[in-house]
């Protein structure tokens, strides 16, 4: 079930004309449930590993997310995840990253980042 303060922040990030993906490990069964329990929703494109065959921290992941936001430098995009090893590939591409701790922070930084 989605967090309601990160589909908050989502929808106010949407609101505001900005692309929202989600890019993430995950297999099938897992990914089954996440999106019968609305999980996927609210974003404008997911890229999931078990449909790619390939898995953060690999580059290609990455490089596949970034042709989802098409006209957009690797500098005005934010990577936020919970493992300091799959944000090294994402800031050695020019990509802002923000390592997740908890909702709130992520809330945060994130408004940090947009202001």
């Amino acid at each position: 079930m989605p967090i309601p303060e990160m589909e908050t922040l989502i929808n106010e990030l949407r609101s505001k004309n900005y692309k929202v993906g989600l890019l993430s490990n995950v297999i099938p069964n897992t990914a089954k449930d996440i999106r019968e329990h609305g999980g996927y929703r609210s974003f404008d494109f997911t890229v999931l590993s078990y449909e790619l065959g390939i898995a953060k921290p690999e580059l290609d992941i990455y490089e596949f997310a970034m042709k989802q936001l098409t006209d957009t430098k690797p500098s005005e995009v934010v990577f936020i995840d919970d493992q300091e090893r799959c944000l090294i590939p994402a800031r050695e591409m020019g990509i802002r990253t923000i390592l997740a701790m908890n909702t709130k922070q992520i809330i945060t930084d994130v408004r940090d980042i947009i202001s």
